[in-house]
């Protein structure tokens, strides 16, 4: 979210100058997103960018030779456990990194618990300890009240000096903030 991309979510999704809807509707979604203007200093500056996370699918799928979907699910998803799950779909039929996946609560949670583990699960080691060092720790400031990490309109807020993470996301036809915490012992089961 920092390669200083122009990338506008301030207007209304109806807006023609909102660019995730010009996203939307763009044919070859990378080229649109490595098409966008140079508006920061790569690094320098957040800017939430949708587009960025598109740009990563394609990456694992030119890399692993499967779509997002399918390398999560053999390689985070099922290791954890995790079975009910939606990733939102391009007008092609791909996984849309973007608004992404979807998880329930306590799914989401287990995804805290790893990044909290390092990595491990159980005994098992599903992503290296140096890589979640460094996908967590700080490298630029964020203007956004408290540590969040988001997931779609899901959100996960990680206190660890309690060994805590709180998954948050709304309710079904509410705008109000369903928050959960988990135990170790239940995310195992």
């Amino acid at each position: 979210m920092t390669a200083g991309l122009e990338w506008n979510e301030d207007v209304p999704y109806g807006h023609p100058d909102n660019t995730p809807a010009k996203f939307a509707r763009a044919s070859d979604p990378i080229a649109f997103v490595l098409g966008r203007p140079l508006v920061a200093d790569p690094g320098a500056k957040f800017l939430y960018n949708g587009g960025l996370t598109q740009l990563l699918a394609a990456i694992v799928k030119h890399s692993t030779g499967q779509n997002v979907e399918q390398f999560t699910r053999a390689n985070l998803l099922g290791p954890l456990g995790i079975e009910a799950f939606e990733w939102a779909k391009r007008a092609a039929g791909e996984p849309d990194a973007d608004p992404g996946l979807r998880l329930r609560s306590r799914d989401l949670a287990k995804i805290g618990l790893l990044l909290k583990n390092r990595g491990q699960w159980g005994a098992r080691q599903l992503l290296q300890a140096k890589l979640v060092d460094e996908a967590v720790a700080a490298h630029i400031v964020i203007p956004q009240e408290g540590e969040a990490a988001a997931l779609g309109d899901q959100q996960a807020y990680g206190v660890p000096d309690l060994a805590l993470f709180i998954p948050d996301r709304p309710r079904k036809g509410s705008s109000d903030r369903a928050e959960r915490q988990w135990r170790a012992e239940d995310l195992h089961r």
